[in-house]
Formats: structure tokens, sequence, C-alpha cells
């Protein structure tokens, strides 16, 4: 692979782990809490959704262990 494909390729992959990041912090952020509709309510249960962004995260070589930032807006 050429060094200028190797440096596109790498900036993908942290763009895609970016917004898994962001997208599991939003997940834990509102996971359990009780929504009310009308008359209804529920519990939110995101756990399924959070264990598949972890797979992804793994398969990048993503370490989850590790305290996640929460994420920021950029200028």
């Amino acid at each position: 692979m050429e060094f200028d494909a190797f440096i596109r390729q790498s900036e993908r992959d942290a763009k895609v782990v970016d917004a898994l990041y962001i997208a599991r912090h939003m997940l834990a952020t509102y996971h359990g809490i009780i929504v009310h509709s009308e008359r209804e309510q529920w519990k939110t249960d995101f756990r399924p959704q959070i264990k598949q962004i972890d797979t992804a995260l793994r398969l990048l070589g993503i370490d989850i262990d590790d305290p996640m930032i929460a994420p920021t807006q950029r200028p």
C-alpha cells in the first residue's frame, strides 16, 4: 500500500471511530431513562446497540476499557 493511500485510510478509520464514540456516548447517556408518551411509559434499553458498537470498536483495535471522554463540538 502506498504511503498516501495508507494515510487516507487511517483518516477514514479515525472518522469512523469518532462517529462510533459519539453514538456510544449518546446511547449511554439516554440508556435507562423513563420515556413518557400520552398514557404510556417505558424505560429505554440500549444495551444491544452499545454492545454492537463496542464490538466494532474492538475490531478496529480500540481499547474500550479506557475511560471515554465526552464528545465536544469542534470549531
